[in-house]
């Protein structure tokens, strides 16, 4: 049976077991889980999130602000962080730390930052020991 198959046979009452069955395959079989995810069900939506497993589909949520917000998370973050731009779409703290990154960064250092970047978790997936923690 099937992730999918195991997932949608429990019933919409317990999503407590739906969310225990989730993060039991992800985290022993993600990379099989979001390849099912992407093949038969894109935008996976649980109790707790969706989940936009497509790169174009990412793309877009990120691309429109003012209809996928994340104004929910500043209540959460705050606390730990202050006013942080990831929880402030479209706001004046928003804009003037986009506008440092971009000052800070070239578009044409771009593809360098990103071999870096890849080069980075690749070796960090490689020494994990099967077990990896993401932000």
């Amino acid at each position: 049976m099937t992730f999918l198959e195991q997932y949608d046979a429990i019933d919409a009452s317990q999503p407590a077991q739906k969310m225990a069955l989730f993060f039991k395959y992800v985290r022993g079989e993600p990379d099989t889980r979001f390849s099912e995810l992407r093949a038969n069900r894109p935008i996976f939506v649980t109790p707790a999130a969706t989940m936009v497993t497509r790169f174009a589909d990412v793309q877009e949520v990120l691309s429109r602000a003012r209809i996928f917000s994340v104004r929910l998370y500043a209540p959460k973050m705050d606390p730990s962080v202050g006013p942080f731009m990831l929880a402030r779409d479209e706001t004046e703290i928003n804009r003037r730390d986009k506008s440092i990154m971009t000052a800070m960064l070239s578009m044409n250092d771009l593809p360098r930052i990103q071999k870096t970047v890849e080069d980075l978790a690749e070796a960090a997936i490689a020494n994990c020991n099967g077990r990896i923690e993401l932000i």
